[in-house]
């Protein structure tokens, strides 16, 4: 599972904080965020992607005992319902801004 961090942690590197940010606040990806923010929300799916989970249930089973080493990384647990809420609350335009092309 170390392994999978240290991947993980590549991956996120790749996406400039900043100018994820200013996407998020573009379009208002944490507007009415409760429990998981954008960039929580895109550290999950990077996450599920990765270990090959393809379902909110999944999902939801893996972060429920991430290792400290996982949380580190930026992941928390999600519930079904929280993910789903995100999914809804998000757009994927988000994640295909012209913008994101140049990373």
């Amino acid at each position: 599972m170390a392994q999978g961090t240290i991947v993980l942690d590549q991956f996120l590197r790749l996406i400039p904080g900043e100018l994820f940010d200013k996407l998020a606040t573009r379009y208002s990806a944490n507007k009415g965020a409760r429990l998981m923010t954008a960039r929580a929300h895109l550290t999950t799916l990077v996450y599920a992607q990765l270990a090959g989970l393809v379902s909110l249930r999944e999902i939801e089973q893996a972060t429920a005992v991430l290792t400290p080493k996982q949380r580190a990384s930026g992941l928390v647990p999600a519930r079904r319902s929280t993910l789903a809420e995100a999914n809804q609350r998000i757009s994927w335009t988000l994640y295909r801004d012209p913008i994101t092309k140049r990373i």
